[in-house]
Protein backbone atom coordinates (compact mmCIF):
# COMPACT_ATOMS: atom_id res chain seq x y z
CA UNK A 1 0.00 0.00 0.00
CA UNK A 2 1.49 3.75 -0.98
CA UNK A 3 2.51 5.66 1.92
CA UNK A 4 -0.07 8.06 1.16
CA UNK A 5 -3.32 6.11 1.32
CA UNK A 6 -4.84 4.94 4.70
CA UNK A 7 -6.92 1.79 5.10
CA UNK A 8 -10.78 2.57 6.46
CA UNK A 9 -11.18 2.58 9.88
CA UNK A 10 -13.39 0.62 11.88
CA UNK A 11 -14.30 -1.53 9.05
CA UNK A 12 -17.89 -3.20 9.67
CA UNK A 13 -19.02 -6.47 7.62
CA UNK A 14 -22.59 -7.40 7.88
CA UNK A 15 -25.22 -9.48 5.85
CA UNK A 16 -28.07 -7.21 5.71
CA UNK A 17 -31.72 -8.41 4.52
CA UNK A 18 -34.24 -5.45 3.41
CA UNK A 19 -37.85 -5.76 2.47
CA UNK A 20 -41.10 -4.01 2.80
CA UNK A 21 -41.72 -6.13 5.92
CA UNK A 22 -38.94 -7.87 7.18
CA UNK A 23 -40.32 -11.40 9.14
CA UNK A 24 -37.59 -11.57 11.64
CA UNK A 25 -38.38 -14.66 12.95
CA UNK A 26 -38.34 -16.28 9.15
CA UNK A 27 -34.79 -14.63 8.89
CA UNK A 28 -33.60 -16.35 11.88
CA UNK A 29 -35.19 -19.77 10.84
CA UNK A 30 -33.57 -19.91 7.49
CA UNK A 31 -30.14 -18.49 8.40
CA UNK A 32 -30.37 -21.71 11.08
CA UNK A 33 -30.76 -19.32 14.10
CA UNK A 34 -33.46 -19.61 16.80
CA UNK A 35 -35.61 -16.76 16.93
CA UNK A 36 -34.91 -15.78 20.72
CA UNK A 37 -31.50 -15.38 19.58
CA UNK A 38 -31.95 -12.66 17.80
CA UNK A 39 -29.72 -9.88 19.20
CA UNK A 40 -27.22 -11.66 20.87
CA UNK A 41 -23.64 -12.34 19.71
CA UNK A 42 -23.74 -16.14 18.38
CA UNK A 43 -21.02 -17.77 16.75
CA UNK A 44 -19.26 -13.92 16.60
CA UNK A 45 -22.01 -12.62 14.89
CA UNK A 46 -24.13 -9.66 16.34
CA UNK A 47 -27.91 -9.76 15.15
CA UNK A 48 -30.26 -6.80 15.30
CA UNK A 49 -33.26 -5.85 13.09
CA UNK A 50 -35.77 -3.67 12.46
CA UNK A 51 -39.56 -3.66 10.92
CA UNK A 52 -38.01 -3.50 7.24
CA UNK A 53 -33.96 -4.31 7.96
CA UNK A 54 -32.08 -7.46 9.53
CA UNK A 55 -28.75 -7.21 10.13
CA UNK A 56 -26.01 -10.30 10.45
CA UNK A 57 -22.77 -8.42 11.97
CA UNK A 58 -19.58 -10.10 12.46
CA UNK A 59 -18.15 -9.18 15.67
CA UNK A 60 -15.51 -10.62 16.54
CA UNK A 61 -12.30 -9.74 18.22
CA UNK A 62 -10.30 -9.43 15.05
CA UNK A 63 -8.59 -6.37 13.35
CA UNK A 64 -11.49 -4.35 12.12
CA UNK A 65 -9.42 -2.31 9.34
CA UNK A 66 -8.56 -4.87 6.41
CA UNK A 67 -9.93 -7.85 5.00
CA UNK A 68 -9.76 -10.00 7.75
CA UNK A 69 -13.67 -8.76 9.15
CA UNK A 70 -14.56 -9.50 5.21
CA UNK A 71 -13.10 -13.07 5.32
CA UNK A 72 -14.36 -14.21 8.56
CA UNK A 73 -17.69 -13.33 7.75
CA UNK A 74 -17.33 -14.72 4.11
CA UNK A 75 -16.43 -18.11 6.17
CA UNK A 76 -19.26 -17.90 8.29
CA UNK A 77 -21.74 -17.33 6.22
CA UNK A 78 -20.66 -19.98 3.28
CA UNK A 79 -22.62 -22.93 4.75
CA UNK A 80 -25.56 -20.56 4.69
CA UNK A 81 -25.50 -19.98 0.47
CA UNK A 82 -28.73 -21.87 -0.51
CA UNK A 83 -30.10 -20.31 3.09
CA UNK A 84 -29.13 -16.73 1.36
CA UNK A 85 -30.80 -18.02 -2.12
CA UNK A 86 -34.00 -18.80 -0.27
CA UNK A 87 -34.20 -15.62 1.27
CA UNK A 88 -33.51 -14.11 -1.85
CA UNK A 89 -36.36 -16.17 -3.91
CA UNK A 90 -38.63 -15.25 -1.29
CA UNK A 91 -38.26 -11.48 -2.22
CA UNK A 92 -35.71 -10.38 0.33
CA UNK A 93 -33.14 -8.39 -0.71
CA UNK A 94 -30.28 -9.42 0.63
CA UNK A 95 -26.43 -8.09 0.54
CA UNK A 96 -23.09 -7.93 2.03
CA UNK A 97 -22.34 -4.11 3.39
CA UNK A 98 -18.91 -3.42 4.25
CA UNK A 99 -18.89 0.25 6.36
CA UNK A 100 -16.15 2.23 7.92
CA UNK A 101 -14.73 5.34 8.28
CA UNK A 102 -12.36 7.20 5.43
CA UNK A 103 -10.26 10.07 4.58
CA UNK A 104 -9.71 11.49 1.31
CA UNK A 105 -7.34 8.64 -0.57
CA UNK A 106 -8.34 6.02 1.91
CA UNK A 107 -8.13 2.11 0.26
CA UNK A 108 -9.83 -1.07 1.12
CA UNK A 109 -7.88 -3.36 -0.31
CA UNK A 110 -9.29 -7.33 -0.91
CA UNK A 111 -7.24 -10.25 -1.66
CA UNK A 112 -8.56 -12.52 -4.72
CA UNK A 113 -9.07 -15.09 -2.28
CA UNK A 114 -11.49 -13.03 -0.63
CA UNK A 115 -13.40 -11.26 -3.32
CA UNK A 116 -14.20 -15.41 -4.50
CA UNK A 117 -15.64 -15.94 -1.33
CA UNK A 118 -17.98 -13.19 -1.20
CA UNK A 119 -18.61 -13.81 -4.80
CA UNK A 120 -19.69 -17.45 -3.87
CA UNK A 121 -22.27 -15.76 -1.43
CA UNK A 122 -23.88 -14.76 -4.87
CA UNK A 123 -25.26 -11.52 -3.39
CA UNK A 124 -24.36 -7.24 -3.74
CA UNK A 125 -21.80 -6.34 -2.28
CA UNK A 126 -22.32 -2.45 -1.24
CA UNK A 127 -20.12 0.32 0.75
CA UNK A 128 -21.24 2.63 3.19
CA UNK A 129 -18.83 5.40 4.73
CA UNK A 130 -18.73 7.87 7.04
CA UNK A 131 -16.49 10.96 6.61
CA UNK A 132 -13.43 11.18 9.13
CA UNK A 133 -13.74 14.31 11.30
CA UNK A 134 -17.38 14.22 9.98
CA UNK A 135 -19.87 13.83 12.27
CA UNK A 136 -19.69 10.65 15.01
CA UNK A 137 -22.57 9.08 13.55
CA UNK A 138 -22.86 4.85 13.11
CA UNK A 139 -21.79 3.98 9.37
CA UNK A 140 -25.35 1.50 9.30
CA UNK A 141 -27.65 4.67 10.93
CA UNK A 142 -29.11 4.51 7.39
CA UNK A 143 -30.98 1.68 7.92
CA UNK A 144 -33.02 3.38 10.51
Amino acid sequence: MPKSSKPWASLTVSLVVTKGEVVSDLVCRTLGFLPEEEGLNVEGIGISSGPDWWIWRYVDNISPEGEEPVAALAAKLAGRADAIRELRQSGYDVRVDMSGTVETGSTLRMSPAVLFDLRALGVPVTFTTVLAGGPGEDPLAWLD
